[in-house]
Parts: structure tokens; sequence; C-alpha cells
């Protein structure tokens, strides 16, 4: 049900023009996560919709290729800085976080 339910939130957004950036996930392998997995077939009520969500790898800037725990695949649009990305925590502190879900925000901004 949930997953239902995001994949129509993503749709709607879409429909209205609004662009959703999506973080690939962290396994390495090939099975990019929903929604980024629909990156270049999001379709809602029978319109593609595609152009408005983005795919977002990780890349690790000290090598300029794709990280190692980055899911690929064939709906991947981009890559961004995902290693060792200081961020805010709870508690008032700061980290250096590493993921996809760190690379999505740098295409948002």
């Amino acid at each position: 049900v949930q997953a239902t339910a995001l994949q129509s939130w993503v749709g709607y957004a879409a429909s209205r023009g609004i662009y959703i950036v999506a973080s690939s996930g962290n396994s390495g392998d090939s099975n990019i996560t929903f929604p980024a997995g629909d990156a270049t077939t999001l379709t809602y009520n029978g319109v593609n919709y595609s152009k408005y969500l983005i795919s977002v790898g990780s890349l690790n800037i000290n090598t300029w290729v794709r990280s190692s725990f980055s899911t690929y695949g064939s709906s991947l649009e981009t890559i961004a800085p995902g290693e060792q990305i200081f961020t805010a925590f709870p508690d008032s502190q700061t980290v250096h976080a590493t993921g996809t879900s760190f690379a999505a925000p740098q295409v948002s901004g």
C-alpha cells in the first residue's frame, strides 16, 4: 500500500511540473530503488512524465568514478558527490556521511 501511495504522489507531482530527485540506493548492484528506478519510465494517468524524475548515484570525488556502493543501471541519470559529505546530525552534532541519499541533495540544490 505504501509503495502505491508513493508512486501516485510521485506521478501527481511530476504531472504538475514538479521535479523529483531520488537517490539510486546503496547496494552496489543494478537494482535501482524506487522511485529512482522509474526515472526513464515514469507514467501517470497514461502520460510519460519521466523528464521530471531524476535518479542520482554517488561519485567518489577522489577518483571521479561512481562510488563502489552506489546502485547503478539503465535508469541512473547522473552521479554527484556522495562520500564523506559534511552534514548535520541529531543532538546538534555534525558528521561526514556517505550514501546516495547525500548525493541527491547535491543535485536538488
